[in-house]
């Protein structure tokens, strides 16, 4: 595997955990307060998680980067799932994506499909 790929997954790895961790302490801090737009504010972590990962997808490429993408969004939703005692596949109810796959079922459907090609793709074409 290139240096560029290891260092493009360590990047995503650290911004997932990071990521993780500040969402999973506001989700403990506002748990229990009723508020109109939920928990966490998930715009907010869009533009640092964006900022995170830039580097990673660039270096990435094309090959690599849809990887990146569907297996970050998967593994930070079943992992904050996990942490709040919720099933993995549990869909949420405030981040845009999560509104998106609620009202349209397809998306949640894609979302699992685009996962299993990009990283078939990815074991063909190494």
């Amino acid at each position: 595997m290139k240096t560029n790929y290891i260092i493009a997954i360590a990047i995503a790895a650290v911004v997932l955990i990071i990521d993780l961790v500040t969402d999973y302490k506001l989700w403990l801090k506002y748990r229990n307060v009723v508020k109109k737009e939920g928990s966490v504010k998930h715009k907010y972590g869009f533009w640092l998680r964006l900022a995170g990962l830039t580097p990673s997808l660039i270096l990435g490429h094309w090959f690599l980067s849809p990887v990146i993408g569907f297996a970050y969004w998967h593994l930070f939703d079943g992992i904050l799932n996990i942490l709040m005692g919720e099933s993995w596949f549990r869909i949420g109810t405030t981040a845009g994506t999560d509104t998106a796959q609620t009202s349209h079922k397809i998306i949640t459907w894609l979302k699992y499909i685009g996962l299993i090609i990009s990283v078939t793709l990815l074991i063909i074409f190494k």
